[in-house]
């Protein structure tokens, strides 16, 4: 029975050499694709943003619908207020 690691490292200096990529090319590979990556990381981080955004919106109207006069007698307070002004 062979060892696993044994048959990984032959077909890694395959790729290789089929791949026969500089130092400069990998350098240049990862670089574009970490640029990528970065783009992809910013656009998740604004839809989570987004995503809170829609929660804490979600959250309070939640909260106005289940208890409704705690609201009613806030804005009836504030409209007598302004109707004595």
């Amino acid at each position: 029975m062979e060892n696993k690691a044994s048959l990984e490292v032959p077909l890694f200096k395959i790729y290789l050499t089929e791949k026969r990529m500089t130092t400069n090319e990998m350098i240049t590979e990862l670089t574009d694709n970490v640029k990528h990556l970065q783009r992809d990381v910013e656009y998740l981080y604004s839809k989570l943003d987004k995503a809170y955004e829609d929660r804490i919106r979600l959250r309070a109207e939640n909260e106005r619908l289940k208890n409704p006069q705690k609201f009613v007698e806030n804005y009836e307070e504030e409209e007598c207020l302004t109707c004595s002004a």
